[in-house]
């Protein structure tokens, strides 16, 4: 919504709040892009971007193509913000950072702890992957006295860790649990890809069970592309690599899995992570599970090739032709709600029928209550190829429908804005790994805030300030 037509359309609200109470309904606001996040030592290839997550008063940006310990060794950012401005807090790196470790591909937060997955550090064998657990912590440090600092707490590997199992290529965590996907971990199907799951006791982080395909198949597949963590449960994405070719018509799958405790006859109970239910979506090859995300009432899956007019890619000597072109995909996103472990299809968005070929929606999906973001990374703004924006669906009964649609203040072609995207309580982060800095492709994000329409003067707040604009409209 413009400025103008903003303070137009507000103008009547704010009387009614001042007169009557503040306005709560999420259905009166608006999302004010409110910092943009570039790394304080930016560097041609960096990739600045490439994740994001938010929890609380923070946020973290993944820099895999950092080379401050080697080439591609990576890095992570953390920021603060006081409810007003965003400023760097300082870069994480892995304790044993190495060249091509790529530490940042992937980075969740939740709360006093972050993870960062690094898909090529050493782990029982060089290449194998690891994730590397941070903790939010006042610290003393000499002579200025205490600072608050994120620490490493735990490098993760997997028990059974192999070369090449891109261990970290997904992460996820919370208070209690860390998740850490490797899509081509060995099973005893062959390299099918697993999630691992730790458990936390105290800042000891132990590995508690692996989480392999509940049905193997004859199929193509990588299970474990993507993941979500809410609580006790955990989300995987299974992508059907007949997809990316069309060779196959087969969807993709997401798996829900829930930590239950298990009698075991004659007389021991244990827990265990047990199968609660496998989503698909029902439309052939759409690349369903690319991305995922859940919370106790829904659960949410990407699927970046879906046809929005039912036409497939071409061939032509083995070239895929038009390839993210206006007559390939859109892309979109299929929502579930969760029915006492039964979770059920609350039918496509209305997104799929608002978004133009090409635009790549549903690479990467956040859910928070009832907001849902949807990254476009090649969505078209202007006529400015693949500069992407961020779709914001909010749920109305048993649907979601098209609220907002973010893009950047400084746009520019080739960004691939939303990329990334994470939503909080008060905040949407969207990561512009492409974004061009000083000339150069570095990266950047960017921070939306949730504010009220009523907020004429761009404070995210209803004061004094605003009625005073409105006195001002009113007597023109």
């Amino acid at each position: 919504m413009n400025n103008s037509a903003k303070q137009k359309y507000g103008l009547w609200i704010v009387v009614s709040i001042l007169l009557f109470g503040n306005i709560s309904s999420p259905l009166w606001a608006y999302f004010h892009e409110v910092a943009k996040l570039v790394p304080p030592d930016a560097s041609p290839g960096d990739f600045f971007g490439e994740s994001v997550s938010t929890s609380g008063n923070y946020a973290i940006v993944g820099v895999p193509m950092d080379d401050d310990d080697g080439t591609n060794s990576g890095s992570a950012c953390i920021y603060q913000t006081d409810g007003i401005s965003w400023t760097f807090m300082h870069k994480i790196t892995a304790s044993d950072a190495a060249a091509g470790y790529h530490f940042g591909q992937k980075v969740s937060m939740d709360g006093f702890y972050a993870i960062v997955g690094a898909p090529n550090a050493q782990g029982n064998e060089p290449n194998t992957g690891a994730a590397y657990v941070f903790y939010r912590q006042l610290k003393y440090i000499p002579p200025g006295g205490f600072v608050l600092v994120w620490e490493q707490k735990a490098k993760l590997i997997a028990s059974d860790g192999q070369n090449g199992d891109l261990f970290g290529h997904a992460v996820a965590i919370n208070d209690k649990y860390a998740a850490v996907a490797a899509p081509f971990a060995e099973t005893h199907e062959g390299r099918d890809g697993a999630v691992y799951i730790f458990s936390r006791d105290g800042q000891t982080w132990t590995e508690e069970t692996k989480i392999t395909d509940p049905v193997p198949d004859t199929l193509d597949s990588i299970f474990a592309l993507s993941l979500s963590l809410w609580d006790n449960a955990v989300m995987i994405g299974e992508w059907y690599e007949g997809d990316c070719i069309a060779y196959t018509v087969t969807s993709g799958q997401a798996h829900i899995f829930r930590r239950r405790l298990v009698f075991i006859p004659p007389d021991n109970f244990v827990w265990r992570w047990l199968l609660e239910n496998t989503l698909e979506s029902g439309n052939s090859g759409d690349g369903f599970g690319y991305s995922v995300a859940m919370d106790e009432n829904f659960a949410i899956a990407g699927a970046p090739l879906y046809e929005k007019a039912g036409i497939y890619p071409n061939f032509w000597l083995g070239i895929w032709v038009d390839f993210y072109t206006e007559n390939f995909e859109s892309g979109t996103v299929i929502p579930f709600q969760n029915n006492a472990g039964a979770w059920s299809d609350m039918s496509q968005s209305s997104i799929s029928q608002q978004v133009v070929y090409g635009d790549g929606v549903g690479q990467a999906v956040s859910l928070y209550g009832d907001y849902i973001v949807v990254g476009a990374p090649i969505y078209d703004v202007n006529d400015n190829n693949n500069t992407g924006a961020a779709y914001i669906l909010k749920r109305v009964g048993s649907t979601w429908e098209l609220f907002r649609r973010l893009t950047a203040s400084d746009y520019q072609q080739y960004d691939h804005f939303g990329m990334s995207v994470c939503i909080s309580r008060d905040y949407i982060l969207v990561g512009a790994p492409l974004k061009r800095v000083m000339g150069q492709i570095i990266g950047a994000a960017y921070v939306f805030k949730v504010c009220p329409i009523t907020d004429l003067n761009y404070d995210c707040s209803t004061n004094f300030m605003d009625f005073s604009i409105f006195a001002d409209q009113w007597l023109q």
